[in-house]
């Protein structure tokens, strides 16, 4: 296995969001990806932790516990893809072409994930183990709601610094918005007069996040990018993701991975196979440059 073999695998396991729709059956939920994930890290010997957020969409936590002093390094990447309607490509079988891996989800994020997965693996076996403790969470319901991140964070589950899988271009996000849904119902008999406009109050609001990028965690993932490319940007982006949850909790988080997020979501959704693995030689870097600075 590799970590295109590994990336192949996770995208032909369907992990569709309902998005709220009146949608049911094993394409609706995260939980065969949640058994999938909990059989490949539970093999590499992880204390597994399984959060039934809902009906069978859990939550997956992996712990490895080397040093009972040593700080925990969190890896996070949301389950969940979006729905696959109007997609003009296989949306499950994960086709290689010209470089470019397709399927739903390649992108957004399970390129992240197998980067993170793979990096956990050969960090796990190898002699030169940076001084950390490693743990893996694999979130349901990124795409719709928050719910999944929301329900580690509010049960216990933390860590000292953590990288959030996004479909970053190899970038490091340290700012992202926040955002505010309601449902609104308009009330009017005819076009030509004014109507009455109700709303709930929201239904899914959220903050974004911020991190210094004097922050230890970006420092070391700053070096990790350089050691490996040879350079690195920090920026900020107009999307929400799983990490202002885990900032809001106290985790000092950066947002990270391969792919671009322009193809996330999209008919014929992509990732470039060659930033799936460099994003692994960062994942590892960044662990160990966080080991050298605490």
């Amino acid at each position: 296995m590799s970590v295109i073999t590994l990336l192949q695998d996770l995208v032909s396991i369907r992990s569709t969001n309902p998005m709220g729709r009146d949608l049911t059956g094993p394409d609706y939920t995260e939980a065969a990806l949640a058994d999938y994930i909990d059989a490949f890290l539970r093999k590499l010997g992880a204390d597994i932790e399984r959060q039934e957020v809902k009906p069978d969409r859990p939550n997956v936590i992996a712990r490895f516990e080397f040093h009972g002093d040593a700080p925990w390094l969190m890896y996070e990447a949301h389950m969940d893809t979006v729905l696959v309607e109007g997609m003009t490509i296989d949306p499950f079988d994960p086709v290689i072409k010209d470089g470019l891996m397709y399927g739903r989800g390649s992108c957004d994020t399970k390129a992240s994930m197998a980067s993170m997965l793979w990096a956990i693996n050969r960090l796990v076996v190898s002699r030169d183990r940076p001084r950390l403790n490693l743990m893996f969470v694999g979130a349901m319901d990124e795409e719709f709601q928050f719910s999944g991140i929301s329900h580690a964070v509010e049960n216990g589950v933390t860590a000292d610094f953590a990288v959030c899988g996004e479909p970053t271009e190899l970038k490091l996000v340290i700012v992202h918005k926040g955002a505010a849904r309601w449902r609104i119902e308009y009330l009017a008999n005819h076009p030509d007069i004014d109507f009455e406009v109700k709303h709930d109050e929201g239904f899914n609001m959220f903050g974004g996040m911020e991190v210094s990028p004097d922050s230890t965690i970006v420092q070391a993932a700053r070096s990790a990018c350089e050691s490996v490319t040879g350079s690195t940007e920090i920026l900020g982006v107009p999307y929400g993701a799983d990490a202002g949850k885990m900032v809001a909790a106290g985790i000092p988080t950066i947002v990270f991975g391969p792919g671009n997020i322009l193809q996330a979501h999209s008919a014929d959704e992509f990732v470039e196979v060659e930033q799936v693995e460099t994003a692994v030689h960062i994942h590892e870097a960044i662990a160990h440059h966080l080991a050298e600075r605490v």
